[in-house]
Parts: structure tokens; sequence; C-alpha cells
């Protein structure tokens, strides 16, 4: 065998490896996707989280349909026509979801089915009715959560009022505008980081900001190192994000993205499904078995809330990455698109 097809061989290796762990990984989502379902659930806090899941949920298929540069499992398609007709198109989802306009699931998982070609335009003019009366903008928020908030009106068609939600003006309100030092940040801290990235990029696809260089400085040093550190503690879920957001900011080709995604890759379980960190200070303890429910749907929905997010981060990850770091469009860290709709 030639050196060249050497490596030929090496990289359809690689390539069935991670088709093999997409597709494992899209199957467990899959085989759950009930639990997804809000109106499955009896109780208040499994609704709650179910609601958020559903918006991840359709973040990631919507990216994944949007990603031309490869084909898609069909898994995507079908997960998506599930969320629109057994949970959007639900009157009483959709009530909830008008009701409690602060949560960003009310214009994120609209966002994402309109990205995947959906349109619901009794719920949109409603979404516009709130967005008159002016409150969601100005609400009290951290800056990467106006910017999931911004970035939901512009994939959703709904941009209002540009001086007040300027990403730019969000950009430097933020956390990794500051270029904190890395040994204070907390987990919440590191998300805070990858979110604004996330939205910033639209998850590498176009620039909506020109980061100076003082700014790519930053980030070259302190994305390898905060990578490194979650890798070390086997939080998956934040490796997951740091490797999209070395990725969008061009620093693929450096060894900790390869050596991460190696990692990674090879920490997927048994049954498909990436585990989770604990993330009991977020969504609080409760009860072992609840009034109405078996010990098996307990522990189904037990191992469902540790691990889906962590799950759809991979995939979210697969479908915005290439492992061999090779990039399609320029260096997103250095330019800037003319527009931001």
């Amino acid at each position: 065998m030639s050196a060249q097809d050497a490596v030929a061989s090496g990289f359809n290796e690689e390539y069935e490896m991670v088709r093999l762990v997409e597709s494992r990984a899209l199957s467990w989502i899959a085989d759950r996707k009930q639990l997804f379902n809000p109106l499955s659930h009896a109780n208040i806090q499994r609704i709650k989280l179910a609601i958020k899941a559903s918006a991840e949920l359709a973040m990631v298929c919507a990216l994944a349909e949007d990603n031309n540069s490869r084909s898609r499992p069909a898994g995507y398609r079908l997960l998506m026509l599930f969320l629109w007709h057994e949970v959007f198109q639900q009157e009483a989802l959709q009530e909830y979801l008008l009701d409690n306009p602060n949560g960003l699931p009310t214009f994120g998982i609209y966002a994402s089915l309109r990205r995947s070609g959906f349109e619901d335009e009794p719920y949109r003019i409603r979404l516009k009715r709130i967005l008159s009366q002016g409150y969601m903008q100005a609400v009290e928020a951290p800056a990467s959560a106006h910017m999931d908030f911004l970035y939901s009106l512009i994939v959703g068609d709904l941009s209002v009022d540009e001086t007040k939600l300027h990403l730019d003006e969000m950009y430097r309100r933020s956390l990794l505008a500051q270029h904190p030092p890395l040994l204070p940040l907390t987990k919440s801290d590191a998300y805070a980081f990858t979110h604004t990235l996330f939205f910033l990029t639209d998850f590498g696809r176009r620039s909506l900001h020109r980061f100076s260089d003082e700014d790519a400085d930053y980030l070259g040093r302190a994305l390898p190192r905060l990578l490194d550190f979650y890798l070390r503690g086997q939080n998956w879920d934040l490796s997951a994000e740091l490797l999209i957001g070395m990725f969008v900011t061009d620093l693929c080709k450096l060894p900790a993205y390869r050596n991460g995604w190696h990692l990674l890759l090879s920490a997927q379980n048994a049954d498909g499904s990436f585990s989770g960190p604990d993330l009991e200070e977020v969504r609080g303890p409760e009860p072992a078995t609840l009034l109405g429910t078996t010990s098996k749907e307990d522990a189904e929905w037990t191992l469902f809330s540790e691990n889906y997010h962590t799950t759809l981060a991979v995939l979210m990850a697969l479908q915005t990455c290439r492992l061999d770091g090779a990039r399609s469009s320029p260096c997103t860290v250095r330019s800037v698109s003319t527009s931001s709709g």
C-alpha cells in the first residue's frame, strides 16, 4: 500500500467511525422521542425540561437540514416532522409558550422549525405582537441569553429595532469580550463562552460579528486550554461545545482540536448516548418516583434527563465541524458579514 493509499484508507476509516457514532446517537434520541414531548408528561418539572429539550432537538435537526456539505441521515427529518405535528402544532403547547415568552423556547423552537421549511402564521403574528410590546427586548438577562434571543429573531426573520438588539452591542457586554482570566471561570462561564460563539457565527455558517486581533489572540489561548480542562474532567457536554467553538473560530488546525475529537468520540456509551455532567443544580432534584409512574418509567426519564443534552451537543458538533479541520469559508474570527439578516 502506498503512502497515499494509507492516508486515504485512514480517512475512510475515520469517516465511517464518525457516521457510526452519529447513527447510534441519533437512534438513541429517536427511540426516546416521546420523552421530548411536553404533552406526554404530567409533572411540571418534566414538562418544562421537555419543552427545553424539544427546542434544542429542533435546533440540532434544523442545523442538520441546513448542512449542504454532505448527505445527512433521514432521521433528522423524521424527528423534525415529529416535533412539528405532535409537539409544536398542539394548541396547549403553543398557549403555554406564548403565555411564557421569557422562556427562550418560545422563539427558538419556532425559528428552528421555520429554518426547516415549516410556518405557522397565526403563531408568528402572536410573536410579533409580543415583540411590539417591547418587554422581551428590555428584560434583564445575561448577554449570552440576549444573543440567543436575537439569534432566534434573525433565524426566524423576526428582527426588530436593531439599535436595541444589535449583536455587536451584546458581544461587548458579554463575558467573553472582557477576556477574563481562566482560573476563576465556572462551568456556567464556559457555557456562556460557547453560546456567544454559536450565535455570533450562526454555528460557523456565517459571521455576524468582526472579532478584533485581541479577541482572536484570547480565543487562541483560552479555548484549547478550556477544552483540555473539560476533557480531563470527562465533561463531554462542554467538550463538544468547545470543539464547535474552536472550529468556528478557525482553531481547528491545533492538535488540541483533533485530539479532543478522538477522545469525545471514544466516550460514546454502548447504547449510543453520551453521558452528561451532573445537572442537579440546574434542574433541581425530583422525587425518585412520581405519582402514577412506574419505577421503570422513572429510570428511563432519569437516563434521558441526564444524557439527552450531551448527546444532542455531540450531534450538533458533528453537524457543525469537520474532524480534519477543513473549512469551506474564510476564517470566521477575522471576517464580517455585510448584513445581520
